[in-house]
């Protein structure tokens, strides 16, 4: 599922670690299936992910979010 939310951004693995702030090496690990996260994190990655979606479509949205 991680796998095809980051497919679908269009961007690479790398700038999707970049754009969400999650760990580049954390990113590799869920997409191969080396480490599985928990419901939690899941969501939240996901959420990231889908917010990343949202701006790349609108890039007048961007919010706070991925202002800190």
């Amino acid at each position: 599922e991680i796998r095809e939310a980051i497919a679908a951004t269009g961007k690479t693995m790398k700038e999707v670690s970049e754009l969400t702030e999650i760990p580049y090496r954390t990113m590799q690990d869920y997409r191969s299936g080396q480490r599985t996260p928990n419901k939690i994190t899941r969501e939240a990655v996901l959420n990231k992910i889908g917010n990343l979606k949202k701006i790349i479509r609108h890039p007048f949205l961007v919010s706070d979010y991925f202002l800190k």
